[in-house]
């Protein structure tokens, strides 16, 4: 019975704390949809209360929401990608750790 308990709790907890998103791409889960959006924002979270070192404090650095529409524009872009991109010349690219 402890155990059932314990399974229960476990059950609910997890329920509560994943957000149902309610996108009907079913290649992503409610689950990641949320680790990319919370990790997102607390990224933005130091540019917005100005404690980015190195950076002036942001100006209009709201919380993000998540949008379907544009996870399934993302998708799409996605799903059309190469196996062996070329990269254009006339582009730079960012890189980070």
């Amino acid at each position: 019975m402890r155990h059932l308990a314990i399974l229960a709790v476990a059950v609910i907890g997890n329920i509560i704390a994943t957000t149902d998103y309610q996108c009907w791409n079913f290649a992503q889960t409610n689950e990641i949809r949320h680790i990319y959006l919370s990790e997102i924002n607390k990224l933005r979270q130091p540019i917005g209360n100005g404690t980015a070192e190195g950076l002036p404090q942001g100006k209009n650095i709201y919380k993000l929401f998540w949008d379907c529409i544009l996870e399934n524009y993302a998708q799409k872009a996605v799903d059309e990608c190469s196996a062996n991109p070329s990269i254009p010349n006339d582009l730079s690219y960012v890189f980070s750790k």
